[in-house]
Order: structure tokens, then sequence, then C-alpha cells
């Protein structure tokens, strides 16, 4: 379980008061090896959301060992942004992360999104004017202008492809974990009687009407993997394997069928 910790007990700069934030968009950062991008992240935010529309942050630390988490809440306090802290007390992954923080997430909507500056700040109120379309519950970001190799750029849009496939995914095959997910939406994921670590994937097969918001990254091509290719012939097995599970569950997922409850007729 995560260690939540209180950020931003006194801020430098007057916070938002409780009304105005109980429907204000919650922003979700996995934190790993952050420190240096945090308080540039923080100012990003600020801007790109504009004065007057208040937004909170949920950080999760991924136990990191560099100070992210104190970045964040040290530039988050000098911004005046709400601000709350998990740390997990073992490295569990990005997608660990991500879910840890949605459950820890408050107000209307939600927007996931790292923290490195690899997916602009910029784009966030833009996902969110998206997702206020009409019955939307999901938005995606989708990049343009990919910078990596087309071989490499192929072989990853084959691979999603096919997990999406093999999920029945309701979204195109080129979007990520940058996006925006309504109060509503999140709820009902969150909801679902399903294993933790298929909960993510499952977003994608979420029968919700969804946009996809595109954007060109700016600055410097993204780092190749750091990880050998036994690990990511690993890591792609797992994936796949959580792809076939979403898919035996597709029926609960979508709302098409719901396990008995306890003392329901028939049940034991």
């Amino acid at each position: 379980m995560p260690i939540e910790l209180q950020a931003c007990r006194h801020t430098r700069v007057n916070q938002p008061p409780p009304k105005a934030l109980e429907a204000a968009p919650c922003i979700v950062l996995p934190l790993y090896a952050n420190r240096t991008t945090a308080p540039v992240l923080c100012a990003r935010l600020l801007h790109a959301m504009g004065a007057g529309n208040p937004f909170r942050i949920v950080g999760v630390d991924d136990c990191g060992n560099d100070g992210s988490a104190a970045a964040l809440r040290e530039a988050a306090a000098d911004a005046g942004i709400p601000c709350r802290i998990a740390r997990h007390e073992r490295n569990r992954g990005q997608a660990a992360a991500i879910r840890t923080g949605l459950r820890l997430a408050q107000g209307s909507d939600t927007v996931v999104m790292d923290a490195d500056l690899q997916d602009p700040p910029e784009v966030v109120p833009l996902l969110l004017a998206a997702l206020a379309g009409e019955g939307r519950g999901l938005a995606f970001a989708r990049r343009r202008a990919e910078q990596r190799s087309r071989a490499t750029r192929t072989m990853a849009l084959l691979f999603r492809a096919l997990v999406f496939r093999i999920m029945d995914a309701k979204v195109p095959a080129d979007v990520g974990l940058f996006f925006a997910v309504s109060r509503s939406t999140l709820d009902q994921l969150l909801s679902l009687p399903i294993r933790e670590d298929l909960l993510l994937a499952a977003l994608f097969a979420l029968d919700v009407p969804a946009a996809t918001v595109d954007y060109s990254r700016a600055g410097p091509p993204p780092r190749g993997s750091g990880y050998s290719l036994r690990t990511r012939a690993v890591l792609a097995c797992r994936t796949l394997g959580r792809a076939v599970q979403v898919r035996r569950c597709l029926p609960v997922i979508r709302g098409q069928h719901r396990p008995p409850q306890p003392g329901a007729p028939g049940t034991h």
C-alpha cells in the first residue's frame, strides 16, 4: 500500500478556496527521477491553465531516490497549487503509479501525464476542453511529428494495433497514457470487479465516447529505451497477456454482465 504524505501545508501563494476546488480538475503525475523537471512542470501548468482556473495535483513517488516528491511539493507550494503526494514502498512501475494516482484523484475530471515534460503541459487544457464535449468520458492526446525512426514507429504501432485488436479497444492504437477522464468514467473504471493490474488496460476498452487531441512534441528527441532486448520481450509478453485477460473481461467492463452479489438468489 502507498504511504500518503501531506503536501503544501504552507504555501507562499494563496490557494483557491475549498468551494472552487470541488469541481476543479486533478492532474495525476507518476514520479520517478523528476526532481529537475518538477519546478518547470508546475510553472508551465499554472501558465497553461490560466488565471481563475484552479486545479490540483496528485503526485505518486514510485520509490525514487532523487527527491522528486520533495521537489514537486516545494514547486506546488510556491505556485499555490493544492497537491497530495503518495509514495510506493517499493518500485512498482509507471502503470501502478498511475493506478494509485487515479484512486486518490478528486474533483470533476482527471488528467494523467508524465512529469518529465515529454507530455507538454500546454495540452492539458485542450484535453479538458475536448472532454467537455457532450457525453464524452475520455480524451486522449495523440503525438504527431514523432522524432523516432520510421522503423521504430512502425514496429511500435503494429504492436499496439495488435494489443488494441485483442482487447477490442474503442480508441485509436496510436494513443497512450496522456489522457483526461471524466469523474463518472473514472468511477466506473475503479468500480470494475477485475484484477487491479488490468484496470489501466481496461480504460482503453471502455465503451464510452472518446476524443483525441493531436499535438507535436517540441524539444530534443526522446531517449532510447534503457531496457535490454530480453526485458522488452518480457514486458511485451506481459502486455499481450493482460490484453487477453481484458478481452475475457469485456462483458463486465462494458456493463453487459455483472457478477452475482453475495447473498443473491442462486449464490452460496
